[in-house]
């Protein structure tokens, strides 16, 4: 069993425990929220959570944010924390996979289909900061179709705001983490949202979470151990991560 945590610091509302801040891509929200009572429990702290897009994340790493640990959904985004001495390249681990989907309302499509004029909209993550939206965009141009839906895109900040378009009817379509997906509430499939196709996952990057202590925090590497423990892996794989 990973010990309990016993570090400097204290949380709000009179709470002494230890605090552990993570900055972590938007797309691990839930499960980190499902998973927080547990490891709270475990290691006896309070997590503040910091949920943004990848490329945001490393952005205000970089600035001087706080953080002890960083979760990031492409691996790529570590390199400007590694070359500035916030992240060790040592302590950079794989902590899980995850595969993309195009959600939206009708029948079954191939990728190809979305540059027909019934998806006038399409959402994906800004591929210059989000790695949901790289990915789709690689993805696009191996489908031969980026030219034809450039035009359409709608991008957004992470990839939980690309759903959230959908959900509301903004979009016609939205490329997501097939997590997300696997997240819709029941109202939504009421109201005829649902996963349109799933890419095949050599149309683009691996998608390899990464995970890293920021400065080497101590309490940021107990945390990162335990959510690579057996008792984590069954939240990650029952909310529909594949193993990194």
């Amino acid at each position: 069993m990973i010990g309990v945590l016993s570090l400097g610091g204290c949380g709000a509302g009179g709470d002494d425990r230890p605090v552990v801040r993570v900055s972590a891509a938007a797309s691990l929200g839930p499960v980190l929220q499902k998973l927080r009572p547990a490891f709270e429990d475990e290691l006896g702290v309070t997590v503040r959570l910091n949920l943004a897009g990848s490329g945001t994340l490393t952005r205000q790493v970089l600035d001087g944010a706080p953080a002890d640990a960083v979760i990031l959904s492409h691996p790529d985004w570590m390199t400007p924390l590694i070359d500035a001495g916030r992240v060790e390249a040592g302590d950079v681990v794989p902590l899980a996979g995850n595969a993309l989907v195009v959600v939206g309302r009708g029948p079954a499509i191939d990728l190809e289909q979305l540059a027909e004029p019934r998806f006038g909209r399409i959402a994906i993550g800004d591929p210059d900061s989000v790695p949901a939206g790289l990915y789709a965009k690689q993805a696009l141009i191996t489908a031969g179709v980026w030219d034809a839906v450039e035009t359409k895109l709608v991008t957004t900040a992470d990839v939980r705001a690309a759903l959230r378009y959908a959900q509301a009817g903004d979009v016609e379509a939205a490329i997501i983490y097939a997590t997300d997906a696997a997240d819709l509430a029941e109202v939504d499939r009421s109201h005829g949202l649902a996963v349109l196709h799933r890419l095949a996952s050599d149309m683009h990057d691996p998608i390899t979470i990464t995970a890293a202590t920021v400065d080497g925090s101590a309490s940021g590497a107990v945390l990162l151990d335990w959510l690579r423990s057996p008792q984590a892996w069954e939240g990650f794989a029952a909310a529909g991560f594949d193993r990194p």
